[in-house]
């Protein structure tokens, strides 16, 4: 695996959630994906995830 390669988890859809809902919804959505990577063997990948609106 190439240690350069960067992933990027785009959020879309979230303009009309709250604060506190956007972060919570970051967060599973890391930790769930974090998860599967790990299970897949790729404990090391880092992931990146924004909010984009429209």
């Amino acid at each position: 695996m190439n240690p350069k390669i960067k992933f990027e988890v785009f959020i879309h859809k979230v303009d009309g959630l709250s604060d506190d809902h956007k972060i919570d919804a970051q967060r599973d959505i890391n930790q769930r994906a974090t998860e599967d990577l790990a299970d897949a063997g790729l404990d090391n990948v880092h992931l990146r995830l924004d909010f984009i609106c429209c």
